[in-house]
């Protein structure tokens, strides 16, 4: 609500209603606001399934795919294993390792 509310506030300052917006409008608020925009999306996308707004929409932030650093869990795994029972690394170093293995 308050990003929708935010979105309402930036389009008033600028002389612009929330009912005469148009996609020109939304772009230059996505391009300066952060995450805030994204989370107005549902927001607006309700107000333009419903005509209350003409057809803006807020596009779907694109998400990277994560990085895969082990082609199997066997592999993950069996470093697990060498961490727990090898003696002549620190224990800190260990610790730390298992942290980011389980965890990370």
């Amino acid at each position: 609500m308050r990003s929708a509310a935010k979105l309402m506030a930036w389009l008033w300052s600028r002389g612009v209603t929330i009912f005469e917006c148009s996609q020109a409008d939304i772009d230059q608020w996505c391009v300066q606001g952060h995450s805030m925009p994204r989370r107005a999306r549902g927001f607006v996308t309700w107000c333009a399934n419903r005509r209350h707004i003409p057809n803006v929409r807020i596009p779907v932030r694109e998400i990277s795919p994560g990085r895969e650093l082990f082609d199997d869990d066997n592999q993950r795994w069996s470093l697990v294993k060498a961490l727990l029972h090898n003696e002549t690394l620190a224990t800190v170093d260990r610790v730390a390792g298992l942290l980011v293995l389980l965890y990370g």
